[in-house]
């Protein structure tokens, strides 16, 4: 198995220390009266780094969780490298014995996974094989055949693929929601780590407070403000890590997130053609040619190489329609959304939540038009980052290369009403950095736009903050 980089209280420095002390101070003292305590870092100032030796001195159980798939992910990944396993959906009770299984692991996943269950009466959950505690679960095994919805190396104990819907037709008991609120959790935590904090609304907050565990949220606090419909946890956050590690600072994407930081603008000196790149506006279109190609809808969309490795970020939304034609021309496609193509949601339909990026499954077919105003198509979307599928959904044609989601105001003008429109989703070449806060992917293409320069130092210091940030390996400014 893979060596673990356990980092230790000894290795966490001054400003880590100070934050670790705090946080454990609030745990045995504080939490009874301040149930909540916010930690705030800039991108390489240690915050994983933090939660990790956390996790190890903590006592269990433990939750950790974020409202994206993507995000939980991620996290997931980052305790593993030091550690710490995890399981990435709830412990079930037996139904033999009527009681739940011993697990030692913490629970790492979604927000919405651990506070709600599928409804029993529409919902069916797989099977699914027991766990080998031996915690040897992730190696390769040639025997195991691959599910729709994992790899190789998963265990299905660990990570199952998603419940289905057992019943056609409106259901009573969760009024078609599927996922009813859980009266208790599965395990009595003693702590619950939410990540990517900003994300996280007030009022999905204070569902998660219900359950009377208290809550560390960890975000980082230079990026965007929430936006509406969003909550204020790292609005002013408690505690801060603001001086970036030694390790981190030689990373090109982390030296100019800090430089936008003091100066409000883009570093030209720290590109090294690499990690990081500069383009001109009209080099544009040569790039979206080289980097979106058909061979990439063809490939593992999870990998680099694959439609979900880059993504383009613009400030607009009229310039975010713009790319994602730019980007469908380039594959020489048009009309509806073809095998492979990247799709994004931009409606909550639990378990698939606004934000979140998918892979076409096979051509969509036309699919009704609801007398002419609200024509649909049928599609399978994949969403390979947060490990759902959703099948045979219906979506609505009107709202793909509309600039603004669709809302009730919007559909009556159409002349029909929002349930009979169809699912909103739309291309997912191109977000808005908004949209595409609290998600990351391997290259980023970061669109700049006149309309920027418009808007306060601050404000524009942030947005390109958080789109800089959002860049995994490999970093692209396209400008004039």
């Amino acid at each position: 198995m893979a060596a673990h980089n356990q980092l230790r209280v000894s290795d966490l420095s001054p400003d880590q220390l100070e934050a670790y002390n705090a946080i454990r101070t609030w745990m045995n003292r504080g939490a009874s009266t301040k149930p909540t305590l916010s930690l705030g870092g800039f991108a390489g100032a240690g915050k994983s780094a933090l939660v990790s030796v956390l996790a190890h001195e903590m006592p269990s159980p433990l939750a950790f969780c974020a409202f994206t798939g993507k995000a939980s992910s991620v996290l997931a990944r980052k305790l593993a490298a030091s550690g710490i396993p995890t399981i990435s959906r709830c412990v079930r009770v037996d139904p033999e014995t009527g009681t739940r299984p011993f697990e030692p692991r913490a629970y790492c996943g979604t927000i919405h996974g651990l506070v709600f269950r599928p409804c029993e009466k529409c919902m069916e959950e797989p099977d699914l094989p027991a766990h080998n505690m031996g915690l040897r679960c992730r190696e390769p095994d040639a025997s195991r055949t691959p599910g729709d919805f994992v790899s190789d190396d998963t265990c299905f104990a660990c990570d199952p693929p998603p419940p289905e819907k057992k019943v056609k037709g409106p259901c009573p008991k969760c009024n078609d929601a599927r996922y009813i609120r859980r009266e208790t959790l599965d395990r009595p935590y003693r702590l619950i780590v939410i990540d990517e904090a900003s994300m996280v609304s007030d009022e999905m907050r204070d569902v998660l407070l219900s359950f009377g565990v208290p809550i560390l949220a960890v975000g980082d606090h230079g990026q965007l403000p929430p936006v509406k419909g969003a909550g204020s946890l790292m609005l002013t956050p408690d505690l801060r890590l603001e001086k970036i590690h030694r390790q981190a600072a030689g990373n090109p994407i982390i030296a100019l997130s800090a430089r936008i930081r003091e100066t409000g603008d883009i570093d030209d000196g720290l590109e090294d053609g690499k990690a990081f790149t500069i383009l001109s506006r009209r080099h544009l279109e040569t790039w979206v040619g080289e980097r979106f190609t058909a061979a990439r809808l063809q490939a593992d969309p999870r990998s680099p190489e694959g439609v979900m490795g880059s993504v383009l970020v613009s400030y607009t939304n009229k310039t975010r329609v713009a790319l994602n034609d730019g980007v469908r021309e380039a594959l020489g496609l048009n009309g509806n959304p073809k095998d492979g193509e990247a799709l994004i949601c931009l409606a909550n339909k639990a378990p698939i939540y606004n934000g979140m990026r998918g892979v076409v499954v096979g051509d969509t077919l036309r699919a009704g038009d609801g007398g002419g105003k609200a024509p649909k198509w049928k599609a399978t979307v994949d969403f390979v980052e947060d490990g759902q599928k959703a099948k045979d959904i219906l979506i609505s044609e009107h709202q793909f290369g509309a600039e603004k989601t669709i809302d009730y105001d919007m559909a009556r003008q159409i002349g029909v009403s929002l349930s009979m429109l169809g699912e909103r989703y739309d291309f997912g070449y191109a977000m808005t950095c908004h949209k595409m806060q609290g998600s990351s992917a391997h290259e980023v293409g970061v669109v700049l736009e006149g309309a920027l320069y418009y808007r306060s130092r601050e404000e524009r210091a942030r947005w390109l903050y958080t789109s800089a940030t959002r860049a995994e390996k490999k970093l692209v400014i396209i400008r004039g």
